[in-house]
C-alpha cells in the first residue's frame, strides 16, 4: 500500500475532519474510498489500446492530399 501526501486549505481540511467525525471514519479512509471509486471507474488502459488498433487496422487508405484546404472549409461554414 502507497501512502500519499495532499494539500488542501485550512477551510477544506475542516469541513472534511467534521464530516468524518460524524460519520465515524477518518480522512485517510475517505480519501482511500474515494480514490478506489475512482480507478475502478476508469478505462482499462490495455482495452483502449487494443481499440485504438483495430480502428488503425480498419483504416485502409489515408493521404493527406484528400483534405480540403482552408478555403473551402470556410467557404462551406454558416458563418
Amino acid at each position: 500500500m502507497k501512502k500519499i501526501t495532499v494539500a488542501v486549505s485550512d477551510e477544506v481540511y475542516r469541513n472534511v475532519r467534521i464530516h468524518a467525525a460524524q460519520n465515524s471514519t477518518s480522512i485517510s479512509k475517505i480519501v482511500a474510498e474515494y480514490l478506489s471509486a475512482i480507478s475502478e471507474t476508469a478505462p482499462d488502459f490495455t482495452a483502449l489500446e487494443l481499440q485504438q488498433r483495430r480502428i488503425q487496422r480498419s483504416v485502409k487508405r489515408f493521404s493527406a492530399s484528400d483534405r480540403l484546404k482552408r478555403e473551402e472549409i470556410y467557404s462551406r461554414s454558416d458563418c
